[in-house]
């Protein structure tokens, strides 16, 4: 900054620069703004460390920047209350959406028979996908006609190879089918060949694969939190993230009802449109 002379910042890391050149901070760290987490009490001794650190960092320069840009309006209620801020504009997040009606077309030979659940995401202590384990048991137990996909990353994960190491030891492959990660550029057919999202994440700003559901018109299932609702509002049904029980009477329900599920969708389409 000093060497360029630079006259203002415009800041998309995670943390704030300590100078006095006026800086404008682009917030998208939840763990920030919800110390009160369970996700803070499920991470690793390191993580949890280095988590803590990096709240402190922001929490000590949150006052530094002219202004702060949040994603929704909840975050801006919450950096309002916990920081005291007013400098907030509430600015969505962009999403690259491709256009629909394209001609190529990529097969993740997925079974065709069954309910397609798409939980996209890392295997990442915010995004809760443990609870999958127990839902998958359920799956086999009662609802055959459901199969969950994922997108771990095995190679940069342990627990991820972990979690998939006992899904096959238990027998379970047949209900949670994990084609690792993805290609942004394969995620419209992604999309295409599944029938909902199935997101039980604890933790989050904003949530792209909320608008992309909506987008390519599909079923959204989250958790019950207020950064859920906000981006999804009436677009999606609401589960109990800690009840795996209580996300699969939530599967069957909604499979049951055509008609509400189609306005949902509908719902969804004009969020995004909007």
């Amino acid at each position: 900054v000093k060497k360029y002379k630079i006259d203002a910042i415009l800041n998309f890391g995670d943390l704030i620069f300590p100078v006095a050149t006026p800086q404008v901070y682009f917030f998208d760290w939840p763990y920030a703004v919800y110390p009160e987490s369970l996700v803070w009490k499920r991470m690793g001794f390191r993580s949890y460390i280095q988590r803590r650190i990096k709240y402190h960092l922001i929490r000590a320069s949150i006052h530094i920047p002219k202004a702060v840009i949040a994603q929704t309006v909840t975050i801006a209620m919450r950096l309002r209350k916990l920081f005291g801020l007013e400098n907030i504009q509430i600015v969505r997040s962009p999403v690259t959406l491709h256009p629909k009606g394209y001609t190529e077309k990529y097969d993740f030979c997925l079974p065709s028979n069954k309910i397609k659940l798409l939980c996209l995401c890392d295997f990442a202590p915010h995004k809760n996908v443990e609870v999958l384990l127990p839902l998958t048991r359920i799956l086999r137990e009662k609802g055959r006609q459901f199969v969950i996909i994922t997108t771990f990353n095995t190679k940069s994960s342990g627990p991820a190879a972990n979690f998939l190491d006992v899904i096959h030891k238990e027998g379970l492959t047949p209900f949670l089918i994990n084609i690792g990660p993805i290609e942004r550029a394969l995620i419209p057919y992604l999309f295409d060949q599944c029938d909902a999202l199935l997101f039980p994440t604890l933790l989050e700003t904003y949530g792209l694969p909320f608008v992309e559901a909506m987008y390519y018109g599909k079923t959204i299932f989250t958790s019950d939190f207020d950064f859920t609702s906000d981006v999804c509002s009436d677009a999606a049904y609401y589960f109990n993230p800690l009840d795996h029980e209580n996300i699969f009477q939530t599967l069957e329900m909604a499979f049951r009802d055509d008609e509400t599920r189609r306005k949902k969708i509908e719902i969804g389409a004009g969020i995004v449109a909007s």
